[in-house]
């Protein structure tokens, strides 16, 4: 039985109409299968919720939260009375929806999905960010490329039905990236001129409060993918940047853009977010370095950092349409724009701290 409910976010919602949905809307047809689910093992009950039982607190899911903490818990009963019953609880990631991390019920032990693709020349072709950037930047006359990690090793380059290349590549393998860049290139017959680096990784505690309980081989991935991938991605771009300025004599303006999030500005009490927090701060650090030391050659580094209005995190789902008007402001005139840039509806930089990073 997979049951699926959910709650608009609205600040102060009727508490009712949460409860209703998403802990009496589960409850009913839950108790109706229990009664009747086999004893020999077979049976199955999915919970799919979201981040927002381990996200930040937030006025505009107040309701949500609450009613979803309340549904997780009833979750918690049937794999207790019925130990014969498999029990799995999906918990949405907080960025963008690109990984999804599993808890099965009486283990520590988790499973990661991808939800979307990763990458735009682009890194990020998901339904969210990168597609709106993706058809942005397709309406401005570039020819986008999307790198994703769905389908199969060893998979040839295709086309989406919009006509994008799509590129299938492992992002935590820092070898993969000279490929992707190879197959742009003979592809689309040239180096991308513009760089979105979409990808996040993120890995909750394993115990509840625990920022140390992270797995370590979990730890190492979202290292591998939000720090070392971003990296070698950006500095694949670099070297094919150089060598076209060298070959034309210089003045191409290029770019790198990573979407991020609040944690690098703001240390959140919240353990989950380690490993997220952790990586964005750690490639925040090198492109403010790499945008410092090329700048002056017409290459500029760029961390994207949507905020609701007041400065504080977007949660579980940024604005995709505010991504892509801000991409496109950056590539039509980079220049007055720090590295680090903090904004809201895309169309101007917001200063909400008196930041740590120099501008």
């Amino acid at each position: 039985m997979h049951i699926r409910t959910c709650v608009p976010p609205t600040p102060f919602a009727p508490t009712d109409r949460s409860t209703t949905t998403a802990v009496k809307g589960n409850f009913h047809p839950m108790r109706a299968y229990v009664q009747h689910a086999p004893t020999d093992g077979s049976g199955a009950v999915i919970h799919v919720s979201s981040s927002s039982v381990h996200g930040p607190y937030m006025p505009n899911f107040s309701s949500c939260r609450a009613s979803k903490a309340g549904a997780t818990k009833l979750f918690e009963l049937p794999a207790h009375e019925n130990p014969a019953l498999f029990v799995l609880r999906v918990h949405r990631g907080l960025i963008g929806g690109t990984i999804m991390h599993s808890e099965f019920a009486h283990t520590t032990e988790g499973l990661l999905y991808d939800d979307e693709a990763l990458e735009t020349f682009k890194h990020g072709s998901g339904a969210n960010i990168g597609a709106a950037v993706a058809s942005r930047f397709d309406k401005l006359g570039y020819q986008v490329a999307l790198v994703s990690r769905q389908g199969s090793d060893g998979d040839a380059p295709t086309r989406t039905p919009e006509g994008y290349l799509k590129i299938r590549a492992d992002l935590t393998d820092p070898e993969a990236y000279a490929g992707i860049y190879s197959s742009v290139r003979e592809a689309l017959g040239g180096v991308p001129s513009v760089v979105v680096f979409n990808a996040a990784g993120y890995t909750p505690a394993a115990e509840p409060g625990n920022m140390f309980s992270v797995p370590l081989d979990r730890f190492q991935r979202d290292f591998d993918l939000s720090v070392k991938g971003a990296f070698v991605a950006a500095r694949e771009a670099y070297r094919l940047w150089s060598s076209e300025s060298e070959a034309n004599d210089g003045g191409a303006k290029r770019q790198f853009i990573m979407t991020g999030n609040k944690l690098p500005r703001s240390i959140l009490p919240m353990p989950d977010v380690a490993t997220l927090g952790l990586t964005k701060s750690a490639s925040a650090f090198w492109i403010g370095l790499a945008d410092k030391l090329y700048r002056e050659k017409g290459f500029r580094f760029f961390v994207a950092d949507q905020r609701v209005p007041g400065g504080g995190p977007t949660g579980i789902k940024p604005d995709a349409e505010a991504h892509a008007e801000l991409f496109t402001r950056i590539v039509r005139d980079p220049e007055p724009w720090p590295f680090y840039i903090t904004f809201v509806d895309g169309t101007k930089l917001e200063k909400f701290e008196n930041g740590s990073w120099e501008e």
